[in-house]
């Protein structure tokens, strides 16, 4: 990618912030834009150029993060960008904003003038036609075309649901989620009153987690959604509550709730039961302990409590006969009468004797 000459009109001996900058922009503007205006002004101490695959690298952000924060601080008069004909970024120019420039550019003379500048510009034949781009990829554009949906009302919802203000971090991966994993406004919004109201957890690592579990599972309605979350509260939850756990279950281990309920097609006092069954044996949670337990029920075709209940039944009288057959057998005599092989029984064939013994009683 092409280097970008950038020219800088502030002292950047220190990467000296202004005030004013501050003032305007610290509580508007969200981290991403903040953090490669930060960016630029560290990277112009020792540089006359830059390339935006550079900002990438540096800032651990994707090209369109990039050009999303050169188009912002564009519509905000900090940068003066310059393009070639085919859009492709030559220079930006860094200006340090003030409270004047600022007051004067959002009075409403001063609105109507730079639209109707913006308008003549966009006609001008010297300039090219109406029909082509006077950006690479302007933020007005950016909003239409990135998120189909209103950016603001999602943002206010969301913020009303989790009682507080969203960071710019969490605003952009509102904008995420509708980009790149096609969510949609009505899909964001319920996504945060599934977590802060139904849930009770508003905490933005918690709604990232289930956006993402979500969109693993390829849900992109609200119905979809809704049908995941009457799932989770039923299934998920009675085994996290089983094993005394309080978070969302892991990949592995949502595959073995999975298929406790739907491959093995278990009861919830079932699947219950085995989870204690884990906790008892082991004093811990284990979701492998508690497949072993549910896994031998299945193969038996045991459905119910009742039919668990004969089988341990049927377990410990056949431990118990085991233990008695052995206990009560002769020792052998050291002679040659008692040197023959003598019968023994297997465990399933002593479980059949048992089976027998009890249909006779």
């Amino acid at each position: 990618m092409s280097e970008i000459n950038l020219n800088v009109t502030v002292n950047t001996n220190a990467t000296i912030i202004s005030n004013a900058f501050i003032e305007r922009f610290i509580n508007d503007a969200n981290a991403s834009h903040i953090r490669f205006y930060l960016y630029l002004m560290y990277y112009s101490k020792n540089h006359r150029s830059f390339s935006i695959s550079n900002a990438c690298d540096f800032l651990d952000d994707s090209e369109r993060d990039v050009i999303r924060s050169i188009n912002y601080w564009e519509k905000q008069g900090v940068f003066k960008v310059t393009r070639t004909d085919k859009n492709t970024i030559t220079s930006i120019s860094i200006s340090d904003p003030s409270i004047s420039d600022y007051e004067a550019e959002t009075t409403p003379a001063a609105g109507e003038a730079k639209a109707e500048e913006i308008k003549a510009k966009e006609i001008n034949p010297e300039e090219g036609s109406a029909n082509e781009p006077l950006s690479l990829f302007t933020y007005e554009e950016e909003e239409e075309t990135g998120c189909d949906f209103d950016l603001k009302q999602v943002i206010a919802a969301a913020g009303k649901y989790a009682g507080r203000t969203l960071s710019g971090s969490e605003i952009d991966f509102i904008c995420d989620l509708n980009e790149k994993l096609g969510f949609s406004a009505e899909l964001i919004s319920y996504l945060y009153e599934y977590c802060c109201l139904t849930r009770e957890k508003s905490r933005f690592s918690y709604i990232q987690k289930v956006a993402l579990a979500w969109a693993e599972k390829n849900i992109r309605t609200v119905e979809a959604a809704q049908i995941e979350a009457k799932t989770f509260n039923k299934e998920n939850s009675l085994v996290m509550k089983s094993f005394g756990l309080t978070r969302l279950p892991g990949t592995s281990e949502q595959q073995y709730i999975d298929r406790w309920f739907h491959e093995y097609k278990m009861s919830e006092e079932m699947v219950a039961e085995a989870c204690n069954r884990a906790i008892l044996t082991l004093n811990k949670p284990s979701f492998s302990y508690a497949e072993s337990v549910l896994k031998k029920w299945f193969a038996k075709g045991i459905k119910d409590l009742d039919g668990v209940a004969e089988d341990d039944k049927l377990y410990y009288m056949t431990k118990q006969n085991l233990h008695v057959v052995m206990d009560n057998s002769p020792k052998p005599l050291n002679n040659r009468f008692n040197n023959f092989e003598q019968r023994s029984y297997s465990g399933e064939e002593m479980a059949d004797i048992t089976k027998k013994l009890l249909k006779k009683a």
